[in-house]
Formats: structure tokens, C-alpha cells, sequence
């Protein structure tokens, strides 16, 4: 018989408000009495905070004055949770899988060694997006930005049995609140991108192991939110990669793997141009902030 500890679903929601109603739904959808619901609303300039009061009353949902980042959001979040495990959804991901918090309850009350589990983020295609990934080092950066290959392993949706991996995505993170209690939460100098794969890298130097269950199936719209500022998304993402770089390696590569960003926004620009997307712009704006930026890296890498 599976112990039911408590679960708090903690969900960041900024400008994303019809995605949002349908992660909470999928959540209620599972028909567990024993999950919390907590919403962190990033100062969002839609009616989500309304809607959300309005359909799903039995939510509780913290506002923020101002768009404090996910990591912080989501430390805000686990603050306030009373569960035992926390699980952190992105707005716009959906459960899919049936019975998918005893799966979880199961796996943590056999594995005291398992810090964190992930399940297989989806497409809303179907096509497998990931089922864990490896830590950012220079050498996949340089094949992600130069070379366009896919961080995600081949064959990946096959695989049926548990995988012990480096890190998995934010948008579907299962946790045990003795991981918080004792290493703390997200890092929030990553306003936003690898605050997840920094969190891990944490974990395991703390000893525990992160795991994903293939049999968990959570469908992702994947950055529906930053998508809506793409250049900032952009920057974003160069910023926190090289910070992470930076932690965990030396400055020197932190260096590098900025100028291969760059290098990385500048081919798409022509790729972009190519197929005629309409992402040129925002990627030529996101060179030139990083350009410009260049010479203050280091500030970047090191302010709060």
C-alpha cells in the first residue's frame, strides 16, 4: 500500500492565463485528495489572477507586486507549501498520466537516495521533447549553438524504465521538501532558464540521485510565456548558461560559451531570414544586447 504523503502542485503563471487554467485542471483532473495547489502569479498583466480565483476557488494563489523570476516565484511557492513533496509544474504543462502522484509517491517511498523525479515531457504533437537531460558543458554548446544538433537523447521516448540522469527540466520536477529543508531552492540570481539544471547539480553534489519515470507523461507547450519576449528569452538564456558555466567551471569557459551564443544568435539570424519565421528581428536584437553587454560579463555572472 502506497503512503500517502501530502503533494503541493506549485505552478508559476505570468501572461499565460488560458494555460494556466489548464495545468490547474489537469492537477484537479487527477482526483487526489491529498494534493495542495499553490499559484504563484508573477505580476501578470492579463485577468489570470481573476480567472484563476473564479474557476478555481479552492487555489491558493499568491500575487506578486512585480515579475520576480521562476526561481524566486517558485521558492516563494515552496516557502508556503505544507506538503511533504513539492511538485513544480509549468503553466503551460499539462499531467497527462493517470494515477500520476501514487507513481510518485511510490517511487520517493522506495528510494530514499532520489532527490528529485521527472517524467517524459511531451509535445503537444506527441513527439518526445525530453526525458532528462546532461549538464550544460562548453562541448554542448558548441553543438547545440553551431552545430543545431538536439540535447535530447535518441530514442528517448522508448525507453520504458527508470533513467538516472544529470538534471531534469523545471517544467515538471518532483521533490522531497528534505531537499529544500537542507540545500535551499532555486538559486535566484537565474531569473529565468538553468535555475533547474543548477538546483540538480546541487542535489547530486549533496549525494542524491535525480530520476525520470518514462511512465510519467506531461504534455509541454514549451515557453509559451517567453515566447511573448522573445529577445529577452534570449538573453536570458545566455546569461544563465554562462553563469552556470561559470559556477561549476571557470570563468574562462563562461567567457567562451558567450561568444558562442552570440555566434549561435547570428546564424540564425540568416537561418531565420531563410525561413522566413519573423525571428530575425528578435535575434538581431539579441546579438546586439549581447554585444553590447560583452564587456560587463562579469557583472552579469556575478550580481544578484
Amino acid at each position: 500500500m502506497i503512503e500517502r504523503f501530502p503533494i503541493s502542485v506549485i505552478i508559476v503563471s505570468w501572461n499565460t492565463r488560458a494555460l494556466t487554467l489548464a495545468a490547474i485542471d489537469s492537477v484537479f483532473r487527477q482526483n487526489d485528495p491529498d494534493v495542495e495547489v499553490i499559484v504563484i502569479d508573477n505580476a501578470s498583466g492579463d485577468d489570470s489572477v481573476s480567472q484563476i480565483q473564479r474557476c478555481f476557488p479552492q487555489v491558493r494563489l499568491i500575487v506578486n507586486d512585480r515579475n520576480r523570476g521562476f526561481a524566486a516565484a517558485n521558492n516563494i511557492g515552496m516557502h508556503a507549501a505544507k506538503g511533504e513533496l513539492f511538485l513544480l509544474l509549468n503553466s503551460d504543462a499539462e499531467l497527462i498520466s493517470p494515477r500520476l502522484f501514487d507513481v510518485v509517491r511510490g517511487k520517493f517511498a522506495g528510494r530514499p537516495d532520489i532527490a528529485a523525479i521527472g517524467g517524459k515531457l511531451i509535445f503537444p504533437s506527441g513527439r518526445v521533447q525530453a526525458m532528462g537531460r546532461t549538464f550544460l558543458s562548453l562541448k554542448s554548446v558548441i553543438k547545440e549553438q553551431l552545430l543545431f544538433a538536439s540535447m535530447c537523447p535518441q530514442n528517448a521516448g522508448r525507453r520504458r524504465h527508470p533513467l538516472v540522469v544529470d538534471y531534469i527540466d523545471g517544467a515538471f520536477m518532483a521533490v522531497r521538501r528534505q531537499v529544500f529543508e537542507k540545500i535551499g531552492g532555486f538559486d535566484e540570481r537565474y531569473f529565468m532558464f538553468a535555475e533547474d539544471m543548477e538546483w540538480c547539480r546541487r542535489m547530486k553534489n549533496s549525494g542524491w540521485k535525480i530520476v525520470v519515470l518514462p511512465e510519467l507523461v506531461i504534455r509541454h507547450y514549451h515557453g509559451a510565456a517567453a515566447k511573448l519576449h522573445f529577445r529577452r528569452m534570449l538573453f536570458h538564456c545566455l546569461v544563465s548558461s554562462c553563469r552556470f558555466i561559470s559556477q561549476f567551471e571557470n570563468d574562462s569557459r563562461a567567457k567562451s560559451v558567450y561568444d558562442i551564443f552570440l555566434i549561435g544568435f547570428l546564424l540564425r539570424i540568416m537561418l531565420s531570414l531563410m525561413r522566413g519565421n519573423g525571428l530575425a528581428m528578435e535575434y538581431c536584437r539579441a546579438l546586439i544586447e549581447g554585444l553590447t553587454m560583452r564587456p560587463q560579463l562579469k557583472r552579469l555572472l556575478t550580481e544578484d
